[in-house]
């Protein structure tokens, strides 16, 4: 059999082309103009489209939610110089169980890092994001609702696992910074 025969096409017509893709349909007369001009079109990865549109508005956007969340990180150790001193007068802690209580959120930070950035890679950046978010402010508001000391290390290191997610912002911001502008904004 020709290859005409079995495939439908004329042996001079060729696969087309579309943005790396390949379809099977013929580039015949009867395919519309846009159509063979989509198929001519140049082809660029994603670094150089990025590059092309520059450093504008959602750059800026994500910059913002990046700082947010290292400014969140910040806040957080921040407070716990002030929430160990407090508690060590209010409960008659020891210096030792205050500096549990900070050593709990740096292994949640740890053990959030592991796993959300794990996550980040797998299922996207976004809904990680979201998702430290979320766990930050739930678990934040529950160290106000601590009644004990076991209570209070098991929220504060869940507080430490949503800092531990904070890293994604920061990975968004550098997919989506065109090349020229790295050096200046990372």
């Amino acid at each position: 059999m020709a290859p005409s025969e079995t495939s439908g096409f004329a042996e001079d017509d060729k696969p087309l082309s579309y943005h790396g893709a390949t379809t099977n349909a013929p580039a015949s007369a009867s395919a519309s103009a846009s159509e063979r001009m989509i198929a001519t079109e140049t082809v660029i990865n994603v670094d150089e489209a990025i590059e092309s549109i520059g450093f504008g508005k959602f750059q800026r956007r994500v910059l913002w939610a990046a700082g947010l969340c290292f400014t969140a990180d910040a806040t957080e150790v921040m407070l716990l110089s002030f929430l160990s001193l407090t508690l060590q007068s209010e409960w008659g802690l020891t210096a030792r169980q205050t500096a549990n209580m900070t050593a709990c959120v740096f292994a949640g930070s740890l053990a959030g890092t592991l796993i959300l950035g794990y996550l980040g890679d797998h299922l996207g950046r976004r809904p990680v994001f979201l998702l430290s978010s979320a766990i930050i402010s739930l678990f934040g508001v529950f160290t106000a609702f601590a009644t004990g000391y076991a209570s209070l290390l098991s929220i504060r290191f869940m507080v430490g696992f949503g800092v531990g997610g904070l890293t994604v912002p920061f990975d968004i911001f550098a997919e989506f910074l065109p090349t020229s502008h790295r050096g200046k904004h990372l």
